[in-house]
């Protein structure tokens, strides 16, 4: 395995790091052994996932741009100086990043993150989440509202014309501090109004 790229990401790269939140390492490789890069093994390419670490095999994380995914799409709008890693190979690949994003898709897979998310966000459903999440629900999943609406922000200032906002609280102030108290204080905020945010 060869790493082009690596980074801290979820909270930390978002601007909404807490003292709880964990450690998430991002990076993208590429195949060292020759049966992989040829094609003659079953998984040549792939998500290498352990914890709060994980990377996309190249040709993975083409497949998930095309796709629309925001964790690969991220990536392609960091600034060098935020990897702990970044190769001429990838910065190379960032130079072409708008060629790289299917907009229809991007905007089918935001939309359908967020649908998704209802009941969770909601509390009608807790998801797949684990006991220490789970008892941190105040009436809604404020994690996973807070996820919502980052996501559905950094789409409207995209869509808007502006690069995608990787750190939502440097790119929009205001909202991204709101995301962050609602973060911090859960039990400040109704899930009504939450929905309702526009």
């Amino acid at each position: 395995m060869i790493k082009i790229c690596e980074y801290i990401g979820g909270s930390a790269i978002y601007g909404l790091k807490t003292p709880d939140s964990d450690k998430d390492i991002r990076f993208v490789f590429k195949n060292a052994k020759i049966s992989q890069i040829l094609g003659l093994e079953k998984h040549e390419h792939q998500k290498i996932e352990t914890n709060d670490t994980f990377g996309f095999e190249l040709r993975f994380f083409f497949n998930l741009l095309r796709k629309g995914n925001t964790q690969a799409l991220e990536t392609l709008f960091l600034n060098e100086n935020e990897f702990i890693l970044i190769t001429n190979e990838f910065k190379n690949i960032q130079t072409h990043r708008y060629k790289l994003i299917d907009s229809e898709k991007l905007f089918k897979c935001l939309l359908g993150y967020v649908n998704g998310e209802k009941k969770i966000i909601l509390g009608q459903s807790t998801g797949p989440l684990g006991e220490k999440r789970k008892e941190q629900l105040y009436g809604y999943s404020y994690r996973n509202c807070v996820h919502a609406l980052r996501l559905l922000r950094t789409g409207v200032l995209f869509f808007s014309g502006q690069p995608y906002p990787v750190n939502i609280v440097k790119e929009d102030k205001l909202f991204g501090e709101f995301i962050l108290s609602i973060k911090q204080n859960p039990t400040q905020y109704n899930k009504d109004d939450l929905i309702g945010i526009e």
